[in-house]
């Protein structure tokens, strides 16, 4: 596929809202703090202002005290007395006794899908399927490596961004990826889908023989996608094996040096996109969970990975934890749910649409998603339409997985129970 070109950035909008913090916000905050600290007798020696997306940090460099922990509880009480003040006290350093505070923003930032696919940490690094989270309070870009993830559960009362969180990433792996290197599988509701997606569905999307849209948003077709993933994952197992390469990276690598030849073949990635899993979970429950689960905990070698949104927390299982390690959290009404999906009480805190914690390799960060516009992706769209259309990537038919505990008709036990009741009778 040499002659496929990759988007241009010159396709999405320059446009960056830059809602800036004026001086006497900045300035008037730091004095309400400044003035709790000194009505708790507390002194303070330097103050370090950092300007966020949606929040203000404040680094104060206090006395040293032989007792922090007491200290660090007489310190906490400022929450009491701040408005918008939402996170804990982040120790640096206990030696030199320096905290950060951080309060919330009057107004938010809003930044460009444009200016995190120019940026550096976009473009220069290393990762095999980068994909662009956020932006953080600290305004730097979140970037991560999906194949490292392996696979992204995004959570959070109503619609606070997970569809544009979804389409930051999509719109990532596009500019990215070539129709030979990677495909997509698409599982939404039907009043999410748009025309869109439709025509990039022959180039980068993988899809079941006879189905004619890539796009699945029928229940019962998803979950034959699911259990045809897990039969095209077995399938790329045993042509790993035959290969005797231990990764899709380096049986890629073989295959474009020509260290292997016919009957092998190059394996695009797969990145399953499950736009809203709480309807599969009610229909299917037990039946999704197992396919869902087994993909997830096999698939990461042979190059399928799966993002899926929900905005229920109450259908997280442990089971589905365990295998999603990477997690983003939108605003959640209960430090309940907070913790079921990030393991902290952080997003809670949060309450504006766009903000979010994002844990990646056990790391959390706080972040706010980039603007992505509908008229966006229908250029991207169009781009890669007008260069051609491809063979589908078909997966292979599935054989269906019987769910755990599913009892199987039994003939004798039925013929034995028959008997057993008739002798009872007759006593």
């Amino acid at each position: 596929m040499n002659h496929y070109e990759l988007p241009t950035p010159e396709l999405l909008d320059s446009g960056h809202v830059n809602l800036s913090v004026s001086a006497e916000e900045v300035e008037q905050k730091k004095n309400v703090i400044l003035h709790v600290f000194e009505d708790l007798g507390i002194e303070i020696f330097d103050v370090k202002e950092t300007v966020g997306p949606s929040s203000i940090f404040y680094e104060l460099s206090l006395p040293i005290v032989n007792d922090w922990e007491k200290a660090k509880k007489k310190y906490s009480k400022i929450f009491l007395y701040i408005d918008g003040c939402r996170a804990d006290i982040t120790v640096h350093d206990p030696r030199e006794q320096v905290i950060t505070v951080e309060v919330s923003r009057k107004e938010k930032e809003s930044f460009s899908i444009r200016s995190a696919i120019e940026s550096k940490a976009f473009q220069e690094g290393d990762a095999i399927l980068p994909v662009v989270l956020g932006k953080t309070n600290m305004n730097e870009i979140l970037v991560t490596d999906l194949v490292k993830c392996p696979h992204l559960l995004i959570a959070g009362d109503k619609d606070n961004g997970q569809k544009t969180l979804l389409d930051t990433i999509m719109l990532s792996l596009l500019y990215k990826k070539k129709p030979d290197e990677l495909k997509f599988v698409f599982i939404a509701k039907p009043e999410v889908i748009s025309d869109c997606y439709q025509k990039i569905q022959e180039c980068f999307c993988a899809k079941l023989p006879g189905v004619y849209r890539s796009v699945i948003t029928n229940c019962d077709t998803a979950i034959r996608t699911l259990d045809a993933l897990c039969e095209e994952m077995d399938k790329r197992y045993d042509i790993l094996y035959k290969s005797k390469m231990r990764s899709i990276e380096e049986y890629n690598r073989k295959i474009q040096n020509q260290e292997l030849k016919l009957p092998f073949y190059p394996l695009p990635y797969i990145v399953v996109f499950i736009e809203e899993f709480g309807d599969l979970m009610l229909i299917y429950g037990k039946r999704f969970e197992l396919s869902l689960c087994r993909l997830a905990q096999l698939s990461r070698v042979v190059g399928i990975h799966v993002v899926m949104a929900s905005i229920r927390t109450d259908i997280i299982t442990g089971t589905i934890k365990a295998n999603f390690p990477a997690r983003v959290a939108f605003p959640v009404c209960s430090t309940v749910a907070s913790k079921v999906v990030i393991d902290s009480k952080e997003a809670k805190k949060l309450t504006d649409h766009g903000d979010m914690f994002c844990r990646v390799k056990g790391i959390l960060e706080r972040a706010r998603i980039f603007s992505v516009e509908h008229r966006e992706i229908e250029k991207v769209a169009d781009y890669i339409y007008q260069q051609g259309t491809y063979e589908p990537y078909l997966l292979p038919e599935p054989t269906m997985i019987e769910e755990e505990g599913e009892e199987k008709d039994d003939e004798l036990f039925d013929e034995a129970t028959e008997i057993i009741m008739r002798n009872l009778w007759k006593k």
